[in-house]
């Protein structure tokens, strides 16, 4: 494992190295002159020259992406052009690190609710195939996985925001819940980051106890320790979040972020369902199904405990591919609901030429795509034991 572990690490730094290159020439041979939208037409010649030659820009391109690499080395990202969006320079790695966190959250809840919804549909479609119980969630997942986001984003924005007035128009704050935090000098991560931690311990929580009551026989039993887990892990967290004083803006943050978590979520939960189903219908062949079954073990058992666990293969791969769609989702979702996250920062540096803003955030997704194929392929041996890695 520990051999395994480390050829993967050096492979994925490689890649990483090869992405980071390929994308710092694309942006290195894109139409127009950078020059011009971070320099005022009317600074005068001596002072233009001077901030080409602190930027580095009149310097051959071999010799800026040597430069470049040699600044990620040392973990460096460099400063933003100062432009109209990022004004006075700031550096890249502030930038991310105020952005990164409004995309964690809006795209974890995302990703999480789609692969849980896809999970539970796909298994129990799959075990009812050829009736309507298969037919109609399966019709309905299609119509609207190609629904193209923008259309179906516009439809729920004039339903919810402009007939019913249910949830914000768009953007991520109400500033005047805001404003007495924002003036005793609290940032947008004092919310998001605890935001972002008190959803993972509530997952794994709840992961935990539905799967240490996963083998009570008693459904009603079983429904009952569920349901009692997660209201105190949810009762812990609401008080946690009351004492802390932050409570109304974790609640507007919420109410900004549901309308574009339920975009995304009917938009993209067929994909995982389908997949499921497939998984599902192929492993149900297998021998060791009828095995099983001729042990008399309940169609519960099997098809929880033996089906469904070798089905989660394919859907952790399809997990782990989702990843790399979260910044393509982020820039169309990010921008039609004015979230300004990671995606948000990707459009406006592309638009204004601010490449090291667009390396800082393609190198960032970089990373979380190959931690997450890593990770799945840890875990391969952990969902399926006939899984080994040498």
């Amino acid at each position: 494992m520990t051999k395994y572990l480390f050829r993967r690490l050096m492979q994925s730094a490689l890649l990483l190295v090869l992405v980071v290159t390929a994308v710092f020439l694309i942006f290195q041979v894109m139409p127009g002159d950078i020059t011009t939208m971070i320099i005022d037409p009317e600074t005068p010649p001596e002072a233009r020259q001077a901030l080409i030659e602190r930027l580095g820009l009149d310097r051959p391109v071999h010799e800026r992406l040597v430069i470049y690499l040699g600044q990620l080395a040392r973990g460096d990202l460099g400063s933003a052009f100062p432009t109209a969006t990022f004004r006075g320079g700031r550096p890249v790695t502030e930038i991310i690190i105020e952005r990164l966190p409004r995309t964690i959250i809006l795209f974890v809840a995302v990703v999480v609710l789609n692969y849980l919804i896809g999970f539970l549909l796909g298994r129990q479609i799959a075990w009812r195939r050829g009736t309507a119980g298969e037919f109609v969630p399966t019709a309905i997942g299609v119509v609207l996985h190609n629904t193209f986001t923008p259309v179906a984003g516009l439809v729920l924005l004039w339903l919810f925001s402009l007939q019913f007035r249910l949830f914000p128009f768009g953007g991520w704050q109400d500033f005047a819940i805001w404003r007495p935090f924002i003036e005793r000098g609290l940032t947008s991560n004092d919310v998001f980051v605890p935001m972002i931690f008190s959803a993972t311990f509530m997952t794994l929580w709840a992961l935990l106890v539905f799967r240490a009551t996963a083998r009570m026989e008693r459904r009603s039993i079983r429904r009952a320790a569920r349901a009692l887990g997660v209201v105190v892990c949810a009762a812990g967290a609401a008080l946690w979040w009351e004492r802390t004083g932050l409570m109304p803006l974790a609640f507007d943050v919420v109410h900004h972020m549901a309308l574009p978590v339920l975009t995304l979520v009917l938009i993209g939960f067929a994909s995982p369902m389908l997949v499921m189903r497939d998984s599902m219908l192929e492993s149900m062949r297998e021998d060791f199904v009828l095995t099983a079954r001729a042990k008399g073990l309940s169609q519960r058992a099997v098809r929880n405990h033996h089906v469904a666990r070798t089905a989660l293969l394919p859907i952790a791969t399809s997990f782990a591919l989702s990843v790399a769609l979260v910044v393509d989702g982020a820039v169309i979702t990010e921008t039609l609901f004015s979230w300004p996250g990671m995606g948000h920062a990707l459009l406006r540096a592309v638009g204004e030429k601010n490449y090291p803003v667009a390396m800082g955030v393609v190198l960032t997704a970089g990373v979380a795509v190959l931690t997450a194929h890593l990770i799945v392929d840890l875990l391969y041996a952990l969902i399926d034991p006939r899984v080994r890695h040498a």
